[in-house]
């Protein structure tokens, strides 16, 4: 299997870029990001959408809240899409599994409508998005495994 493309890559950055709508704040945003912030952006988003596709499910909005999981699904592949594998680092497997441990419970959630699938989603990715907020923050010292994703 051949090298996926990384966020901070020019191809990743492009991909990222057509998907977002043309609030120049968030152009801005993704243009200057380095590939930590970047990182933080897709966990934010991620969560933002199963966030509200629990919303949706309480309020029985199937349409809205299947939108929304498609959403979150398209982000956690994207984050996946990011890991280096090819480093082998164990940071970058652990976090191969868990994406996809969340795009299983994200594609359960829709399919079975079982809003306990988003809870897990939201318990898996929020102590992520924190970890690698605190890296961008300059928080955490990192080393190489800050290349892994």
């Amino acid at each position: 299997m051949g090298r996926l493309p990384r966020p901070c890559d020019r191809v990743g950055r492009l991909r990222i870029e057509r998907q977002v709508s043309l609030n120049p704040y968030l152009e801005t945003s993704i243009r200057t990001a380095g590939p930590v912030q970047l990182v933080v952006q897709l966990y934010d988003g991620a969560l933002r959408f199963a966030r509200l596709a629990q919303e949706h499910a309480r309020a029985g909005r199937t349409r809205e809240r299947g939108e929304a999981i498609a959403r979150a699904l398209a982000i956690v592949h994207e984050l996946r899409a990011s890991l280096d594998l090819e480093r082998g680092t164990s940071v970058a497997q652990s976090l191969d599994a868990l994406y996809a441990f969340a795009s299983e419970q994200l594609l359960e959630a829709n399919r079975a409508r079982k809003p306990e699938c988003l809870d897990a989603v939201v318990r898996v990715l929020s102590p992520l998005r924190d970890a690698f907020g605190a890296i961008a923050a300059g928080e955490v010292p990192t080393g190489d495994e800050e290349d892994a994703a």
